[in-house]
């Protein structure tokens, strides 16, 4: 090789020749690769050996030339081996591995040198992450071939491709956690070998990777999925004496929470003091606090001296239930959502039930002081929303709600006050933990199908129905406490205390009202109607009011039961023929209790509209609030299957004359709509020429009320073919599309 042009020559000279494939024809092949110079004649190269490797894998005596091909090539790329630069070499790597299978090379090392070392970097540089995966799948099968030492590198080369795979597949995350947690199971079994084998190099390679790999894991719900692995790693490297301590600082650390949530106090306490003894002084503060806390979590019913330990014996308390109440149920692996949702639920209410024992080991001296941290804190969470610390410390402060509460010496409005706050809340975070599961107030739960299949083996259904009764009382106990917090605020005299809890319940099932779901909320609106009649805030009663009649009436309407009254029979009695007089005044057959309700609809219908009759300026309603009213007044007159008359005469006592003159025109309006399904009764309406003029002659103060009028009547003179009063009424809908959109921003009584 001294003198580069000569061999050259010489090459060009036998390949001119067409020389039988044979050894000679490769080892001529492995000269020429050699003497190109990467990277310029890199492809040039690459070509000369893989010639040389598909003529030797096909000649039992010449395979050896193969592993020789392999080594030059590596030597050959070895300057290409950066990052940026390793797709180049994708193809030919694979092909060069491939033949090293193929002739079934001996030297397993340097394959798998070839494996750990080249091909997934390239793979996963170039893009190709299913490849990269599969290929470190068949690493890793033939990493078992060897020992644990070799097996180490194997995993950690592994876990690093199979990692950068899964960190680049952003829409897969239960993929890359089930995938990792499968790893960790691996590594567990490779750390079983390594200490079996006596291998100090190899336990610490794998206690470090294993580390590494449970990191991503340490979250509130996975790290007890990882809590086995890491007892294993710590043991290991404390029977060997690791001189890894920051490492095994960290663990112990980690391990100390995991016990803790679960209630191991002393093996936490443990796990804690073995960590301090590792740390090098950087985290011994934290690591000191933590302990000092845990010490006084594991004596909460004794009474420290100091006030400092008081106060932090209560936040014990608190986080204590909130960890219980809050903290990642036990469940299976793999189990279904109705599984995991009932796991949650059984295990939210075990933690509850321990609360019940929790009243008789305080002192009745501390009371007092007590519930006062207690409601300080709960002000504290309230305002930056920790619900799971408000859930907790308003149900410690409402166990003394038996009769104590009234017994403590202070001001009893202000204690009243306290009471309703801390009541209300604890129902506003009950709805929050519904909302963390994905369900409303008051929705009922749900049967989901899991992994595509309709039937429920009686085990799921089991499971459904615990969760659908856990659902359904937390929704049973946030409207309980709303309205025991409406009652106090009655019986304290502070209007403004109902109203709130009036708004609240009502915005928590505005999904139920758009839903016209009103019969589920017939009970609890029905309760605030009775306590809200003093109230200033007459939009809010007239809301509550419409809301309840529409429930009352909705078995009727929405089964649409209501049948004609059946022939008289000439054989009945006289008792008989008045009561079926009666139901023929009252419109179609209805048993008694339908009747009921439907007159009790009709009662609340009339005082919604007296009340916003708007007499006085202070007593405004409006319009669109009226307007809802009026719906469901005309409905319930045709159940009853009353006239309202031509005149349309509302008898609402209203004084003001432009609100007058928008209630008939509404009247009017939905009268019509009620005709277009004349089954038992047909209201006696004014023409629609004289809708129209009344319409036009209105002062109307909403301009979405307006839009919504004019695009009736407009409707209503197409089915008739006026076409004229249609030209009429959309050029008056037209000139209001700029007004109702501005006042749709800036609704009110949007509560």
């Amino acid at each position: 090789f001294k003198e580069p042009p000569r061999i050259e020559d010489l090459h060009l000279m036998y390949f001119e020749e067409n020389p039988p494939a044979n050894q000679f024809l490769c080892r001529a092949y492995l000269c020429q690769g050699q003497l190109k110079s990467p990277p310029e004649e890199f492809e040039e190269a690459t070509m000369c050996f893989l010639k040389a490797i598909e003529i030797s894998k096909h000649e039992p005596r010449c395979t050896f030339l193969v592993f020789n091909a392999s080594v030059l090539y590596f030597q050959t790329v070895h300057p290409l081996l950066q990052p940026g630069r390793y797709q180049h070499l994708v193809s030919s790597l694979r092909q060069v591995v491939q033949s090293l299978e193929e002739v079934a090379d001996q030297d397993h090392s340097w394959r798998a040198e070839l494996m750990m070392q080249v091909v997934p970097h390239c793979l996963v540089d170039s893009g190709k992450m299913e490849d990269a995966a599969s290929f470190a799948k068949v690493t890793e099968e033939t990493g078992t071939k060897y020992s644990s030492a070799i097996q180490s590198r194997f995993s950690c080369q592994v876990i690093e491709v199979l990692s950068s795979c899964y960190r680049r597949d952003s829409q897969s995350v239960i993929v890359i956690r089930q995938a990792r947690l499968k790893e960790i199971g691996k590594l567990d079994q490779w750390l079983h070998t390594a200490v079996r084998e006596r291998n100090p190099q190899a336990v610490q390679a794998v206690c470090a990777t294993q580390w590494n790999f449970c990191l991503p894991l340490l979250q509130h719900n996975l790290r007890r999925r990882i809590k086995a692995p890491l007892l294993r790693v710590v043991q290991a490297l404390e029977d060997m004496q690791s001189i890894l301590l920051g490492m095994r600082s960290q663990i112990h650390s980690e391990l100390a929470a995991i016990e803790e949530e679960e209630g191991r106090l002393e093996a936490s306490l443990t796990h804690l003091r073995k960590a301090m003894l590792l740390d090098d002084g950087t985290q011994r503060q934290r690591l000191s606090s933590a302990a000092y806390l845990l010490q006084l979590r594991g004596t909460l019913y004794q009474t420290p001296s100091r006030n400092e330990e008081k106060a932090a014996k209560l936040l014990q308390q608190v986080f204590s239930l909130s960890a219980l109440n809050n903290g990642p149920a036990p469940g299976s692996p793999g189990s279904g959502p109705v599984a995991q949702l009932c796991a949650r639920a059984q295990h939210h209410t075990t933690s509850v039930q321990k609360v019940d024992g929790h009243l008789a080991s305080q002192g009745d001296d501390t009371d007092r002081c007590v519930l006062k941290l207690w409601a300080t804190l709960v002000k504290t969470a309230r305002k930056h929303e920790v619900w799971d610390v408000c859930r907790a410390a308003c149900r410690l402060c409402l166990l003394y709600d038996d009769g104590r509460w009234k017994t403590f010496k202070t001001d009893s409005k202000i204690r009243e006050s306290t009471l309703i706050f801390l009541i209300t809340v604890f129902a506003q975070a009950t709805v929050q933990k519904l909302q963390t599961e994905g369900v409303q107030l008051n929705s009922p739960a749900v049967l989901p199908q899991e992994r595509g299949n309709s039937f429920f083996f009686p085990h799921s259904m089991l499971c459904f129905c615990t969760s659908r009764d856990w659902i359904q009382t937390l929704s049973a106990h946030a409207t309980f406490n709303f309205i025991r917090a409406a009652e106090l605020g009655a019986e304290i005299k502070e209007p403004w205390v109902v109203a709130n809890a009036a708004i609240y319940l009502w915005n928590y099932n505005s999904h139920l009202l758009a839903a016209g779901e009103y019969q589920h909320l017939v009970a609890t609106f029905q309760s605030l109607v009775e306590m809200l009649q003093k109230i200033e805030d007459r939009a809010l009663v007239v809301l509550l009011c419409d809301a309840v009649a529409r429930g009352l009436i909705q078995p009727v309407c929405g089964a649409d039961n209501i049948e004609p009254a059946p022939p008289r029979d000439k054989g009945k009695n006289r008792a008989e023929k008045g009561t079926e007089k009666t139901a023929n005044i009252h419109g179609g057959y209805l048993d008694s209790a339908a009747l009921q309700d439907v007159c009790k609809a009709l009662e609340l219908c009339d005082y919604a509209l007296h009340i916003s009759s708007c007499n006085t300026p202070e007593e405004t309603v409006p319009i669109a609030v009226r307007k809802q009213v009026v719906a469901t007044w005309v409905q319930i007159k045709k159940l009853l299957q009353q006239q309202i008359g031509s005149k349309i005469d509302i008898k609402d006592e209203c004084e003001n004359e432009e609100v007058s003159a928008m209630t008939r025109v509404l009247v009017g309006v939905e009268m019509l709509q009620c005709n277009k399904n004349p089954r038992h009764m047909e209201f006696s309406v004014p023409s629609l020429s004289t809708l129209v003029s009344m319409a036009s002659e209105c002062s109307w103060t909403d301009a979405v009320v307006e839009l919504q009028v004019w695009c009736q009547l407009a409707a209503f003179c197409y089915n008739v073919k006026d076409h004229s009063l249609v030209l009429c009424c959309t050029k008056s809908a037209l000139q209001l599309e700029e007004a109702a959109a501005k006042s749709l921003k800036t609704m009110p009584y949007a509560l």
